[in-house]
Order: C-alpha cells, then sequence, then structure tokens
C-alpha cells in the first residue's frame, strides 16, 4: 500500500513594504527509479523519503529596478538505491542518508528599460549522512563522505536585451568542482 504523507507549507512575514522574510518546510516520497523506467526487480526496494526546509529574504528597492532574495536551505534523501560490481555481479541496494546544505543569493537589476541583468550564486555542501556500501567481502561506512558529482558553487550570469519585440540573451555559468 502506497499512503504517504507529502505536501509543503510555508510562512511570509512582510517587514516592510518590499522586503519579505519567509519560511518554508516541504515532504515527499518517490520510488528508486522514475515510474516510466522502473523494472521489475527495484519494486522490491523501499520508497526514498525526502524532507527539506528554506528560510530566507526577498526585497525589492529602486521601485522595482533592483530585486534580490538571499536563502538558507537544507535537505535529506533516504533509501538512495547504489550499485556496485562485486565480482563481475551487478549489486544493488539501499544506502542511508544524504545530507545537503546550503545558501543561494540572487539579484535581478534593470539599469534601463531594456536591459534587465540576472546573476545568482549557490554554495551547497552535499555529505552522506548514514551510508555503509556491501562491497561482497566486507560493509565499509561511507558517512561523511562528500557526494559525487554534486558542485559546491554554481553562478550564473545573464543579461537580456529588448529591442522592441524581441529578447535576446545569453547566460553564462560557471559550475564548480565536483
Amino acid at each position: 500500500k502506497y499512503r504517504p504523507w507529502t505536501g509543503r507549507y510555508g510562512l511570509i512575514y512582510s517587514v516592510y513594504r518590499d522586503i519579505n522574510l519567509y519560511v518554508s518546510k516541504s515532504s515527499a516520497v518517490q520510488p528508486v527509479n522514475p515510474l516510466v523506467n522502473l523494472a521489475g526487480n527495484q519494486t522490491l526496494f523501499s520508497l526514498q523519503p525526502t524532507r527539506s526546509w528554506e528560510t530566507g529574504v526577498k526585497a525589492s528597492t529602486l521601485r522595482g529596478h533592483i530585486d534580490g532574495s538571499f536563502a538558507y536551505f537544507s535537505m535529506g534523501k533516504s533509501n538512495i538505491l547504489t550499485q556496485n560490481i562485486v565480482e563481475g555481479v551487478r549489486l544493488q541496494q539501499q544506502i542511508g542518508k544524504q545530507l545537503a546544505n546550503g545558501v543561494e543569493l540572487s539579484i535581478a537589476g534593470r539599469p534601463h528599460r531594456m536591459l534587465n541583468i540576472m546573476a545568482d550564486y549557490s554554495y551547497t555542501s552535499a555529505e552522506y549522512g548514514e551510508f555503509n556500501e556491501n562491497l561482497g567481502t566486507a560493509i565499509v561506512s561511507r558517512t561523511g563522505n562528500k557526494v559525487p558529482q554534486v558542485p559546491q558553487v554554481i553562478w550564473n550570469l545573464t543579461p537580456t536585451f529588448r529591442i522592441g519585440r524581441f529578447f535576446l540573451s545569453s547566460t553564462v555559468r560557471y559550475v564548480g568542482g565536483r
């Protein structure tokens, strides 16, 4: 039976006309793979519960010509499916928990009616909160290790020019080491 309680809720407090504080919390449950790719042998694995919360401030100034936000977030996902090759055999197993915390900063400015500039920056620290991997000959703890393929830093810069009814934009993106 599949009857998880999931959802999202949040609170917003207006400090001033153009400054808002917010906090939100969410929970979800998902299969180990998308339903489109769900193989018969993967139905034996537990679902993956996820939890997250975020808090931050959003503000606007100069009559809406500059908008900005700053946020702190924390996420966790449990029962993650992983696989290893042990003595030539693919071994699938569910590991404990993956955690991520970080900050995001974004700003958008409209210095001229034909120009809009958006920039954002995020820093993420992701690690295994619990990960005991079966290597066939022994159980190895990877708890506390960094999660591979999760960049610590990402930033974007996107200028947009409006010429009549047409918009021209390009994005420069930096993805840090993984």
